[in-house]
């Protein structure tokens, strides 16, 4: 059985992060937060609101390796919805924009093979 403690985040945090934040003198912060219960992973009626108000909004995600991958979206408010708890739909780009769904589609593979969260 394992000692190590599972924070939300472990996601952005690896342990080579997480040396860098100590060398850096950051680490003792982070860890304090993390020993609060750390960042909320749910969406809560706040971030609902906000999220249901907005018309814009940048979508990250990073492949196994960490290559970082960030898009902008924007539509009408409203066009982002959300699902459940866990889960946030928006609208795909209109054909004529230079982001066609092609990109959409590449973002959505690769959340299908390296989900945020296990």
């Amino acid at each position: 059985m394992s000692d190590a403690h599972s924070y939300s985040s472990d996601i952005a945090f690896t342990p080579t992060v997480k040396a860098i934040q100590a060398r850096k003198g950051s680490r003792d912060a982070y860890a304090k937060q993390e020993a609060r219960g750390g960042w909320r992973t749910e969406i809560d009626e706040n971030l609902a609101a906000f999220l249901a108000d907005t018309n814009s909004f940048y979508l990250a995600t990073a492949t196994a390796d960490g290559q970082p991958y960030i898009q902008h979206r924007g539509g009408p408010k409203g066009f982002v919805k959300i699902l459940d708890k866990n889960t946030v739909a928006f609208a795909s780009p209109s054909p004529t924009t230079p982001a066609t769904g092609n990109t959409l589609r590449k973002e959505i593979s690769r959340r299908i093979r390296e989900p945020i969260s296990s």
